[in-house]
């Protein structure tokens, strides 16, 4: 059973929903942002783990990040975050397994998951469940996260929004912390300005111009900061971030460990091979802001100077459509072609260098071959995806393949 995206659903469901963690898992966590409907479903829940035994940890009003760290802080086998997403009017659940990963009921809850079908009624309520309020994490995260700050005077400033009535203030208290650091000429000027999405993970960054940066860029931005300013050398890296950028680490004396797109395969990664201090700036948006801005300030850059440093990208992407089965004789022969090499994290994604940039090609499902170019211009980067079309498509209809 899908729990996410969950409109108007009774406070059975919840009930059911908590059993289910409890009998699954022996230390449950529960939190919740600060809607009134997320509250009556986190007081389901807790009622629900309770008919379980289990021991819950409750951690208040806090948002995603603080609620994934918090789980792992006190080695808690699931935990669950209840969010109202306004603009569907629906409650959704993060559930999180040890490793402050989301996860799906089945894997979380193993056969206990067939509580959650229609019409089970087999509840056995289990003594010795215990609550222990651990609301104060939040104070203990955020203080660390001040603590982090290391410029004792802020002559830059920021400013962040969310739509979010629980991240606001949680934002608010940390920059209130803040707020006597920063310099009088500073106090009402903006170097940069971020918005933060409503469950706190991803930050969005707008320069003088208001310009945003897109993902990578901001991933990039990360990453420089990190090689700066911390002794973290290894970096995992998506697969739709850049060779250029991926190149523009190397040289800086860092490592790259690539993974796919998939938010939880990136976390995953980075828990395995990258760094703490990674997992948080890609996973918590005020926390990542935070490190930009002591940074600027400690190295005494503005941000559109911090901007410049990053690798200028542009990209372009087309598809082909093959026969069934047909692609794997088509990324032969245009590397029979143009020569390349099979990307190390992808060995069926071929990788050309091509002129003024690069391009990668690879199968996707259903007879896709996907063409993705790279270079330091536009137009540059549309010229070598025009060609490698082409050329993919001419050979998808050759009947000699």
């Amino acid at each position: 059973m899908d729990t996410n995206n969950i409109k108007g659903s009774a406070p059975l469901f919840w009930l059911k929903l908590g059993y289910a963690m409890g009998c699954s898992a022996g230390r449950i966590g529960v939190c919740r942002d600060d809607e009134a409907v997320s509250e009556i479903a986190a007081e389901a829940l807790r009622l629900g783990a309770e008919c379980a035994g289990a021991e819950i940890y409750d951690f208040g009003i806090q948002n995603l990040p603080i609620t994934r760290n918090a789980v792992r802080f006190y080695k808690i086998e699931a935990g669950s975050y209840i969010s109202l997403m306004k603009e569907e009017n629906k409650l959704n659940i993060d559930l999180l397994d040890s490793r402050g990963m989301r996860t799906a009921p089945e894997t979380l809850f193993g056969d206990a998951a067939a509580v959650l079908e229609p019409g089970f009624s087999g509840f056995k309520i289990r003594l010795g469940s215990k609550i222990r309020d651990k609301s104060d994490f939040k104070n203990h995260y955020l203080r660390e996260m001040i603590n982090s700050v290391k410029s004792e005077r802020l002559k830059i400033n920021m400013c962040l929004s969310t739509k979010s009535k629980t991240l606001s203030g949680i934002i608010e208290t940390v920059l209130k912390e803040l707020y006597p650091r920063v310099e009088l000429s500073a106090r009402d000027v903006y170097e940069f300005r971020g918005s933060i999405s409503d469950d706190g993970e991803e930050l969005t960054l707008l320069k003088s111009d208001g310009d945003p940066l897109n993902k990578e860029q901001t991933m990039s931005m990360i990453i420089y900061v990190l090689l700066r300013d911390s002794p973290v050398r290894t970096f995992v890296l998506p697969d739709y971030v850049s060779e250029y950028t991926e190149d523009a680490i190397l040289k800086l004396g860092g490592n790259v460990v690539r993974c796919g797109a998939d938010d939880n395969e990136f976390m995953d990664r980075i828990l395995t091979y990258g760094s703490s201090e990674q997992m948080l700036m890609q996973f918590d948006g005020l926390y990542a802001a935070l490190k930009i801005l002591d940074f600027l300030n400690r190295f005494d850059l503005s941000f559109d100077t911090l901007c410049d440093h990053l690798p200028g990208i542009f990209k372009a992407e087309a598809e082909v459509k093959c026969e069934a089965g047909k692609t794997g004789s088509v990324l032969r022969a245009i590397k029979q072609q143009y020569g390349g090499v099979w990307q190390k994290n992808n060995k069926n994604a071929l990788k050309i260098e091509a002129d003024g940039g690069i391009a990668i090609i690879l199968p996707e499902k259903g007879g896709i071959i996907k063409i993705i170019s790279e270079a330091t211009s536009f137009e540059a980067a549309e010229e070598i995806s025009a060609v490698f079309k082409n050329n993919v498509k001419t050979l998808a209809n050759n009947q000699t393949l």
